[in-house]
């Protein structure tokens, strides 16, 4: 007997694959569809880390490759597929370039969800990715995928485009980043693109929205951006993550140049990649959108300056 046959009493509300379920959005959406009577099912290329997500209502599928006929026997009984697969940084191994986790694998998807005629795709992207006009490999990346999805799966199947902004939790992997940064350095901190805003969302409000969207006609076709109300600078946030570990360094704020040149000593020379020349060009651009989903689906954002203020220490 499975864990979802003896977890759910009631009906279940349908069947939902999700790929990238083991980092922090995934997880997160995951639990939280479980508990509201969705047969969930996560989909990962290692089990161990699938394993250690294992809870009631969530069973776990590997998958030897994301290429079409693996994702096709790996979906053909589910109702709605999420996808939040995502990398900021490329590491040297082929798979974990933009390319193939953010366009190749989305294409493969779209094509398997078209064929199958999945009732629904819901596509986790990121603010200001644009294939065109996007400052970085990342965001582009980004935009070139949401184009194949629009290419691939208008007028054949419901697909939903989530665009958030910094994504901050206790686990985030910005919020760890930035709470590194604050120990590796922590009476001054050099800090480049230090006037870039963000709008942050919790991981919490974020989930809250794709649960909401899970088969809404209301949402279907379209691209949803989601963002906090707060607006904060990059220096702002570092100052306010370190005030919440009782650190206060001081922030100097670097000229492009010698900005340039520290992503590229992050990049190349210092392990850990506390930035990288392609983290440099995306915080070219401030990551504020212009409609906000919470605001249209009546979800209220938590405070970034509370949150880090009372639960971030």
């Amino acid at each position: 007997m499975s864990n979802q046959d003896s977890y759910h009493k009631e009906p279940i509300k349908g069947r939902v694959a999700i790929f990238g379920g083991t980092g922090q959005i995934g997880s997160s959406v995951a639990a939280k569809l479980a508990l509201q009577g969705y047969r969930v099912t996560i989909i990962s290329r290692s089990i161990r880390r699938v394993k250690a997500l294992s809870a009631p209502g969530i069973d776990h599928l590997k998958i030897n490759s994301f290429d079409e006929k693996d994702i096709r026997s790996a979906i053909k009984d589910v109702d709605i597929v999420i996808n939040s697969i995502g990398i900021l940084n490329e590491k040297r191994h082929p798979t974990q370039s933009f390319e193939y986790a953010h366009i190749q694998l989305v294409q493969s998807l779209s094509n398997v969800i078209c064929e199958l005629k999945i009732k629904h795709f819901i596509h986790l992207s990121a603010l200001k990715a644009s294939a065109s006009h996007a400052p970085s490999r990342y965001l582009k990346s980004k935009g070139i995928a949401e184009n194949l999805i629009k290419k691939i799966c208008s007028n054949k199947v419901n697909f939903t485009i989530i665009q958030p902004s910094l994504v901050f939790s206790k686990h985030a992997p910005s919020i760890k980043l930035f709470s590194k940064m604050t120990r590796l350095l922590p009476g001054i901190i050099p800090l480049a693109r230090a006037s870039t805003q963000f709008a942050p969302i919790h991981l919490s409000d974020l989930t809250h929205l794709i649960t909401l969207l899970i088969d809404n006609p209301k949402s279907f076709g379209r691209t949803l951006q989601a963002y906090g109300d707060e607006i904060h600078s990059l220096k702002e946030i570092i100052k306010l993550i370190a005030s919440a570990h009782q650190k206060h360094p001081f922030i100097v704020p670097l000229p492009y140049y010698i900005g340039w040149l520290q992503a590229f000593i992050l990049n190349y020379l210092i392990p850990g990649k506390l930035m990288t020349l392609d983290n440099f060009k995306s915080l070219a651009i401030r990551s504020i959108g212009e409609q906000n989903a919470l605001t249209e689906f009546e979800i209220k954002p938590v405070s970034f300056l509370n949150w880090c203020t009372y639960s971030l220490r």
